[in-house]
């Protein structure tokens, strides 16, 4: 089969619907061949690439979307005339929408890919929220990446129940590099019998880090050496570590870590007693339509507290492979943080149990399989 997938941004691009666009055109790759379309926004690099298993065409990104939009249709109609895909991937609605314009001239199959928030960021819009349903009408085949991402989709537009279906997002094992508890503690210059919680993520306000920290005080009056490592940067950063002054948390109390290179992450994953992140859902315009980092904290065999909402209801089992609480219950967090802290065992069943849903279920593998499967049923 000819694949000619779409894509807003593609690696060295950082970002995880980039990285999500190129886990599949290479898994892809192996065993179909594949073409590429997407943006160059440094507008320095080579405009073609040819990567491991796929040819890639990048175009000067403007900041001007309509002049993007007209760039990637004409792209897209010189790569059908060139290239003659059996089949047509956008991995972004947005990225789709020039070929949802071209779709009646050449009836190609075209299957869109749904992540989440993009679907009703602009609830408000009328406009893009119509050219939004307008692509979506024009797919034969909508993939998202979680069971709640398919309801918002069911919810927001008219696309068939049966045209819907949900392969989860994998995550690349080859940086998991699990290190001795002690020894990755060591690293850090974290001592080995303090409790240590841990978030990996953005420093977003819906990330729930702030209540993380609001519950300190409390958690280190039965945990003195408690210990909460932040990793990430992000908008709320300042006002994270004014919280932290506010409510007199010392550098012995709570580490901003920041920005941490990915051959150093293993040692933080590998530090924790509990991963915790909890995430909010405020409004259906901003959620998290999956949960990487309950998967990857999975992978390192660490039990996870997550809000109870949105995607990660399907990465973490529920007094299995951790707990998902009510993001704004203290006493829900309190209590959940307190039965891992005080029952080493139950914390080792419950990460032993996470490693192997994800291994089952999240990996590269099993997201390209999946995808690949969905396709050939098309």
């Amino acid at each position: 089969m000819k694949i000619l997938l779409l894509a807003k941004g593609y690696p060295p691009t950082i970002g995880g619907v980039e990285n999500y666009s190129y886990y599949i055109a290479e898994g892809l790759g192996e065993k179909h061949k594949v073409e590429v379309l997407t943006f160059d926004e440094s507008n320095d690099s080579p405009k073609k690439q040819l990567d491991k298993n796929v040819n890639v065409l990048r175009l000067n990104h403007s900041r001007k979307e309509l002049l993007n939009g007209w760039n990637m249709l004409r792209a897209i109609k010189s790569k059908i005339a060139e290239f003659t895909p059996d089949l047509i991937i956008a991995t972004t609605w947005k990225v789709g929408l020039p070929y949802a314009f071209l779709k009646f001239k050449y009836q190609i199959p075209f299957v869109l890919v749904a992540h989440g928030a993009e679907i009703t960021r602009h609830r408000s819009n009328t406009i893009l929220m119509k050219l939004m349903r307008f692509v979506m009408a024009k797919t034969d085949l909508v993939i998202t990446v979680s069971n709640f991402t398919k309801h918002i989709i069911q919810k927001y537009t008219t696309v068939s129940e049966k045209n819907v279906v949900t392969v989860p997002n994998g995550i690349d094992l080859n940086p998991v590099k699990p290190v001795e508890q002690n020894a990755a503690r060591q690293e850090l210059g974290i001592k080995s019998d303090w409790p240590v919680l841990l978030t990996v993520s953005r420093l977003d306000a819906r990330k729930g880090h702030a209540k993380v920290l609001k519950l300190l005080p409390k958690l280190k009056e039965r945990y003195s050496n408690l210990l909460y490592l932040i990793v990430g940067n992000g908008p709320e950063r300042e006002e994270l570590e004014r919280l932290s002054d506010s409510l007199g948390l010392t550098d012995n109390d709570v580490k901003f870590a920041g920005f941490v290179a990915d051959e150093e992450l293993p040692f933080y994953y590998s530090a924790c007693d509990i991963f915790v992140m909890l995430n909010e859902m405020k409004s259906e315009e901003d959620f998290e339509g999956f949960g990487f980092v309950f998967a990857e904290a999975g992978a390192y065999g660490k039990p996870s507290i997550g809000g109870n909402n949105a995607g990660p209801k399907e990465v973490i089992d529920h007094q299995k492979t951790g707990f998902l609480v009510n993001p704004d219950s203290e006493r829900e967090v309190f209590d959940s943080i307190q039965k891992l802290l005080d029952n080493e065992e139950e914390r080792a069943r419950m990460g032993k149990t996470a490693r192997k849903k994800v291994f089952r279920e999240f990996t590269l593998d099993v997201m390209v399989s999946n995808f690949e499967n969905k396709l050939l049923q098309l």
